[in-house]
């Protein structure tokens, strides 16, 4: 679309039209941030015990507190200090008769077996969560990795579905709709009493989602000349950062897993006012022959940049349409041995910093200390990375910044294991070196 670009330079590729629709198209990513990693609150597994028959009467009648009746009714874990979070003593409070004399129930876990928890348990009321509230704990444990499984599926379809609808129908009607279905979803969730439910919805979500992050991109990046699309990414990873930063205030202060979903939500249905704010992609416009829609684009981001479009406007883009654009297909990517070598190079590159990244933050609790602390500093690390990217990508190159990155990370990676727990600043700090490392190589 050589005739395009030529059009684009004379609107302006960097101007200050550009600079305002790439902070309003990448607020959508502090969103989208709650959406990818909000499981890590929502679905966190608080501490948990066996419930036992009777031991509510143990607090009623003995006056006994939490941590007593936990003590009587649940035998000790490995490690010192711990209770065993998937076994109870196999006594029945209610039917005893001196309940509350220490000797006697001492008497009776001497006596008692020790047996698997049967269905029900007590969780830390501190915070609500998904695991607390459908009791995906012990030998439904594996139930609660399915959130994060299911909302993996849905960028899976999405990914195919949402690139066909914004190619077919426009980048701005596939945003509005995709965060149109990210706060549906989401409120649906929220409202969600049954958990295969959840991960339907959870689901539709993720599918939602990659639309949204995917056709925001495209829309924002085909405003800008090829020469400045870095700077897209730049401030698309610094927005999703700062969502990241957000995230664990919001869970801190909200502390049911139903409050904190709805928080995340509410806030995609404000872009509906996209339609009326963001123009469609003049690309898109005149790829589809829209030329009329897509001069009145073009000109309104002329006057922003306060530039002039040229006389024979109208004479540059019937040109290209005279021309026969070769058709492309997925088999492109291997037709040749070289494209063949860099298309599996470049995916492989893509699966390992993704799933280096997401397991990071999936399980940022394995430093031992406060997870939300935890959390927000890492979050804070990756502040800088987009910046980062873009000072570095054009001076030391793209192979080469994503070679550095690889090994940083890897190295990080291979020292975190040997890092005693003991020394939790240490690791604290591998791990924070760790992800931004991967999120400069994912930018």
């Amino acid at each position: 679309m050589a005739n395009v670009d030529e059009l684009m330079k004379h609107t302006g590729d960097f101007g200050p039209f550009q600079k305002k629709i790439v902070i309003i198209g990448s607020l959508p990513l502090i969103l989208f941030a709650f959406v990818f990693v909000g499981v890590v609150f929502l679905g966190h597994t608080p501490d948990h015990w066996c419930w036992t028959p009777g031991s509510e009467q143990l607090l009623q009648e003995c006056g006994w507190t939490e941590v007593k009746v936990q003590e009587v009714t649940v035998p000790h874990g490995e490690k010192a200090g711990s209770f065993s979070r998937c076994e109870r003593f196999a006594v029945n409070w209610s039917k005893s008769q001196n309940k509350c004399d220490e000797v006697e129930w001492e008497l009776s876990l001497n006596e008692s077996q020790v047996v698997l928890c049967d269905g029900r348990w007590i969780f830390d009321k501190s915070y609500r969560t998904t695991v607390s509230e459908f009791s995906l704990v012990c030998e439904k444990a594996w139930l609660a990795d399915l959130n994060q499984v299911f909302l993996a599926f849905g960028f899976f379809i999405g990914a195919f579905v949402t690139g066909y609808v914004a190619d077919r129908f426009g980048r701005k009607p596939c945003v509005i709709a995709s965060m149109l279905g990210l706060g549906i979803t989401g409120v649906g969730i929220m409202l969600s009493p049954w958990y295969p439910l959840l991960l339907l919805l959870r689901f539709l979500q993720g599918f939602c989602g990659k639309g949204a992050w995917t056709a925001t991109y495209v829309l924002v990046v085909e405003f800008f000349g090829a020469e400045n699309r870095k700077f897209v990414s730049m401030v698309s990873r610094i927005f999703y950062s700062v969502g990241m930063v957000i995230l664990p205030g919001l869970a801190y202060f909200l502390v049911s897993w139903r409050n904190l979903q709805l928080a995340m939500s509410l806030p995609c249905f404000l872009f509906i006012l996209y339609y009326w704010i963001v123009p469609e992609s003049p690309r898109w416009l005149f790829s589809q022959g829209k030329n009329r829609e897509a001069i009145k684009v073009a000109s309104n981001m002329a006057k922003c940049n306060n530039r002039v479009l040229p006389h024979n406007l109208q004479e540059m883009i019937p040109l290209e349409e005279k021309k026969e654009v070769p058709s492309v297909s997925f088999k492109d990517l291997f037709r040749t041995p070289n494209i063949r070598k860099n298309t599996l190079i470049l995916t492989y590159a893509w699966f390992t910093s993704t799933v280096v990244f997401q397991g990071l933050v999936l399980r940022l609790g394995i430093t031992g200390g406060n997870l939300f602390l935890d959390f927000f500093i890492s979050a804070v690390v990756e502040l800088p990375t987009g910046l980062i990217f873009y000072l570095l990508v054009d001076r030391v190159g793209r192979r080469s910044l994503m070679a550095i990155t690889n090994f940083t990370a890897g190295i990080a990676c291979l020292v975190v294991p040997f890092v005693s727990t003991s020394r939790f600043v240490l690791a604290e700090k591998v791990c924070c070196n760790h992800r931004e490392a991967c999120c400069c190589h994912w930018v």
